[in-house]
């Protein structure tokens, strides 16, 4: 058995998702934004009638200090990349800015 451990720190937050298509639509889009305070997974589901979703929504999980947070937003006019990012990076600033008693 070989196992090799790595890690690396995170100097500047990054994204990256990734498209599910169903006859020539954005179906939804899964992905995580990486910041210095963790990662934020993100699904995107995009309104579409083949795929039967009847609303745009974005979803997202965040685990900070040994506690899971989760963001719904419903209603999104566009989901892009960069919509997710923006929309992940201010959930994380939220989380952190929060005061734990």
């Amino acid at each position: 058995m070989i196992i090799q451990d790595e890690n690396y720190s995170v100097k500047r937050s990054y994204s990256a998702y990734n498209d599910k298509i169903i006859d020539g639509e954005l179906a939804y889009k899964t992905g995580r934004y990486v910041c210095e305070h963790g990662i934020v997974s993100v699904y995107a589901q995009d309104k579409n009638e083949s795929y039967k979703s009847s609303m745009a929504l974005i979803r997202l999980d965040f685990v900070y200090k040994g506690r899971v947070y989760y963001r719904t937003i419903w209603k999104v006019k566009s989901i892009t990349d960069r919509s997710c990012t923006i929309r992940a990076a201010k959930f994380v600033k939220h989380i952190v800015n929060l005061k734990q008693y």
